[in-house]
């Protein structure tokens, strides 16, 4: 956000506080918690979106604190929050009687953390559940998006032919249904997807096709976008264009709070300085996307990375 926009957004929530205007306040904070939600900052966006309930509440509008407790959920499964507590938080909201949508949202990413514990049938009955419910409401391009999560179980539980499966699935639906946000970043989940299966010209071409729908404000398929490029670009020998990519990666990562986008594009640093033939190196940025998984608590994380790096030569304690 620019410097003037937000002083006039600020200028805005100063009018609205002095003049106790409840539901332009939670408006204007619902507001913040999107633009922190699309910089991919958890911790920002979930405290923003409380304010809005605070002041929702005040106003009595149920859709809107219904709208943020969404995000809410979101926000404790994708940030740093430790998966345990994460669970017991998105559990609460889940069972707060606050409607069928939140309840499939909290749902989903409550299979997210448990396939992190290696909980993987649970995790699948959630998902698939909570996106039959918002297909059922009549919201097929928010299933069809949750393919992303219901791939990161299957990654989790080391299945990837499931895992291309739902990419290609929700993919195919999105296009069918006109989306270019979603679609644009599950066809870089499908790139990634396809890349690790050493399939390289056709995760050359999803992210091609992800280039062309993204969006000028989408920090996460940028972030995507370079790591995968990076190990691409490794792969054909272009050594100075792949690490300086993987390193841009991890450079966008650290404005966010993501731990997924975190690990991620330390994991894709350490690749491609191995596919450098510089295995020693790699360990250090191995090392450190194994912490980031183990503080989040994501062990079966980890353990796909683990057997990852011994594929490549990379030696992690």
């Amino acid at each position: 956000m620019s410097a003037s926009r937000h002083a006039r957004w600020e200028e805005a929530g100063q009018i609205l506080e002095g003049a106790g205007n409840a539901e332009g306040l939670a408006l204007y904070w619902q507001s913040v918690a999107f633009e922190a939600w699309i910089r991919c900052r958890a911790a920002e966006c979930a405290a923003a979106s409380e304010r809005s309930i605070a002041h929702a509440k005040l106003a009595e509008s149920g859709r809107r604190v219904r709208d943020n407790l969404v995000w809410i959920c979101a926000c404790y499964a994708l940030g740093p929050m430790a998966v345990h507590e994460a669970i017991e938080r998105v559990e609460e909201i889940r069972l707060g009687a606050y409607g069928t949508l939140v309840e499939a949202l909290a749902s989903i990413m409550i299979g997210q953390l448990t396939a992190m514990q290696g909980e993987f049938d649970s995790a699948r009955i959630l998902v698939r559940g909570g996106r039959q419910t918002w297909r059922d409401a009549g919201l097929p391009v928010f299933a069809a998006a949750m393919a992303m999560f219901e791939s990161l179980d299957a990654w989790r539980a080391g299945d990837d032919d499931a895992r291309e499966r739902v990419l290609r699935e929700g993919l195919e639906e999105l296009e069918r249904l006109g989306d270019h946000g979603y679609a644009s970043t599950t066809a870089l989940y499908l790139a990634d997807c396809l890349y690790s299966r050493g399939r390289l010209s056709e995760a050359q071409e999803f992210c091609t096709r992800g280039r062309e729908l993204t969006s000028t404000e989408d920090v996460v398929n940028f972030i995507l976008l370079e790591g995968l490029q990076a190990t691409l670009s490794a792969g054909e020998g272009r050594h100075d264009e792949a690490e300086a990519g993987a390193r841009r990666a991890i450079e966008l990562a650290e404005a966010t709070d993501f731990f997924e986008t975190h690990a991620w594009t330390r994991r894709m640093l350490a690749e491609t300085l191995a596919l450098l033939g510089r295995s020693v190196e790699a360990a250090e940025p191995a090392e450190e996307a194994l912490a980031i998984r183990r503080a989040k608590g994501d062990m079966t994380g980890a353990e796909r990375d683990r057997e990852r790096f011994a594929e490549l030569g990379i030696e992690v304690g």
